[in-house]
């Protein structure tokens, strides 16, 4: 699985929990935070159903770390078990043991959750 964006403002998200991308089925099976409120960034994909969670990364970034980024990757390979996070073209963040695979999503949105302003696309 592979999500790639581009952001060109991220208003006033800082300090807030934001919500980037979210699919599910009967429970979570994606889902980026970027950022959340405590300055981490959560890259949660795959459930078997057994963990309310599923697989999830997550690393810590700074304000000025996250406004010079315009471009990111989140990518989970759940037959080798690898997640990663790419910054600006960079491996940012990887994380191992992830072979919880994605169930069938019946719903998937997008958007800036409590963010004043809407993250731009």
């Amino acid at each position: 699985f592979t999500a790639e964006f581009f952001i060109t403002d991220y208003g006033n998200s800082w300090g807030r929990n934001t919500m980037l991308l979210y699919g599910w089925n009967t429970n979570q099976q994606v889902n980026i935070h970027l950022p959340w409120s405590n300055g981490n960034i959560y890259w949660d994909c795959g459930n078997d159903n057994t963990n309310s969670l599923g697989d999830r990364i997550y690393k810590s970034i700074t304000q000025a770390e996250l406004t010079a980024t315009k471009h990111w990757v989140f990518t989970k390979n759940a037959i080798t078990g690898v997640m990663n996070i790419y910054r600006n073209g960079v491996l940012w963040h990887t994380g191992s043991g992830n072979t919880r695979m994605i169930g069938g999503l019946t719903g998937c949105v997008s958007w800036s959750f409590s963010a004043v302003h809407e993250i731009g696309w």
